[in-house]
């Protein structure tokens, strides 16, 4: 099953009450509409982002592909569930190994998808139902492929553009971003490398009196963040 997002029309005209004054046969036929305009609606607004027609599921009164005159139309519900967010995730999963380095490809095979802290994969083209979902990479270089800089002055990895991460949740972002929440940051992954020794770097804390010392991701004994890109469904 894939991650959805929940869309329920109908609940907008029974609570207005504007069908107590409709026979029952009436007042079916008019919230059936209702949530079909809304269904339509929701599905051109998606069709513009992903460029073809949303996958979704219909549900009447707790009736999977129930025919939408069917719905109870005081207290009953019409649902439609559009599988958005998977359609990111897996645009992004795609996009990141489009972008990233294949010297040796170890980098390219380090992309982990996690669902809730919970590594998995994306399978038949679904994921496990999760609150959030996060994409990183927990090779001890990753860091520097994204943001370092050589002795020189020049990126780290000259082979592609840097900050693939950050391009990447940007990119995102912009195509899925009426659907879901996508933010880059840095994460943590499990068994993260530690720093041996403190890292001379131009990123500095600022205290009172000015520069105040390392940051203390840059201390000896400190994990290296790894980049990461955050998934977060949308609630409509």
């Amino acid at each position: 099953m894939g991650l959805k997002t929940r869309f329920t029309p109908v609940e907008k005209v029974t609570s207005a009450g504007l069908l107590a004054t409709l026979s029952e046969p009436e007042a079916k036929q008019a919230a059936a509409d209702f949530a079909r305009e809304g269904r339509d609606e929701a599905i051109r607004v998606n069709q513009a982002a992903l460029g073809r027609v949303p996958t979704y599921t219909t549900t009447v009164d707790g009736k999977e592909g129930a025919p939408l005159e069917s719905v109870n139309p005081n207290g009953g519900s019409i649902i439609f569930e559009f599988d958005l967010a998977t359609e990111a995730i897996a645009w992004i999963a795609q996009t990141l190994l489009e972008r990233s380095p294949v010297d040796s490809g170890e980098y390219k095979r380090a992309h982990m998808l996690l669902a809730d802290g919970q590594e998995t994969t994306l399978s038949g083209g679904n994921v496990l139902p999760a609150a959030e979902y996060t994409f990183l990479n927990p090779l001890p270089y990753a860091r520097k492929i994204e943001i370092g800089k050589t002795e020189k002055g020049r990126s780290f990895v000259i082979q592609v553009e840097n900050r693939i991460y950050e391009r990447v949740a940007k990119d995102a972002r912009a195509k899925f971003g009426a659907m879901v929440d996508i933010q880059f940051g840095y994460r943590q992954p499990t068994g993260a490398y530690v720093l041996k020794r403190d890292t001379r770097t131009a990123h500095w804390k600022i205290g009172a009196r000015g520069r105040s010392g390392l940051s203390e991701t840059h201390r000896a004994g400190a994990a290296v963040l790894a980049p990461s890109i955050i998934v977060r469904l949308k609630s409509r």
